[in-house]
């Protein structure tokens, strides 16, 4: 990136950047010697315009290693003039500031616009730094990091309550170690007769009406007996 400045003849102005900065100067190619009374004009090969390739008189531009007409300095994506603003280059074009980021900078992968400074890599994409942020609160991660489905990041909270399986004692989202039982996942602790809710001493319960329940409050003549590794 580079900012056009303005320079005089042996005088020249400029802003530092990555890519050189244009400069505008008079064409010496017309020079007069002095030694006799009618004078003599002597001249000098005269500057090629890069764009144009026609000769350069009076004020031309110095940038990317080049000269150009004043006129000519312009983005060659959009033919926006360059002369006084920043401008860009790639494979020796120039290129405006808003055409450089759109064809070469990495885009977000929320606004989809390109990202013309910090940037955030995650998922396989990049992101600006405020646009990486839980799908469904909206919150940016903090210390706990997030957590993926279908390649989208959610917050842990967000994500345990929408995809986690739930308890089918008390309908909380389970992490970690479960128990399957009843054709539904229980927390371990959750896990226990109906009526005491005291867990089972061993591998076995009872069942009624797809309930567990402990030999105790097991109702006569319910369904038999079923085991579980706990």
């Amino acid at each position: 990136m580079a900012a056009a400045a303005i320079e005089t003849a042996k005088n020249t102005v400029g802003r530092t950047g990555s890519s050189p900065s244009p400069s505008l100067t008079n064409d010496p190619s017309r020079k007069s010697s002095s030694g006799s009374n009618k004078g003599t004009n002597h001249q000098t090969t005269a500057f090629i315009c890069s764009s144009c390739d026609e000769p350069i008189s009076g004020l031309m531009i110095t940038a990317m290693g080049k000269r150009w007409h004043s006129e000519h300095f312009v983005c060659c994506i959009c033919n926006t003039n360059l002369e006084h603003v920043q401008f860009f280059q790639k494979d020796g074009k120039p290129y405006c500031h808003l055409d450089y980021h759109e064809l070469f900078s990495p885009k977000c992968g929320h606004c989809n616009t390109a990202i013309e400074n910090e940037c955030l890599t995650a998922l396989g994409k990049n992101w600006h730094p405020g646009h990486f942020f839980c799908r469904e609160c909206g919150d940016p991660f903090g210390e706990d990091g997030y957590m993926v489905h279908d390649d989208f990041p959610y917050c842990e909270k967000d994500y345990l309550r929408l995809f986690a399986p739930k308890c089918a004692g008390c309908q909380d989202p389970i992490q970690g170690d479960f128990i399957s039982a009843l054709k539904g996942k229980w927390h371990r602790d959750c896990f226990g007769c109906t009526i005491c809710h005291i867990g089972f001493d061993s591998s076995s319960y009872y069942v009624q009406n797809g309930k567990p329940y402990c030999q105790a409050h097991y109702k006569t003549g319910a369904a038999a007996s079923q085991a579980v590794v706990a």
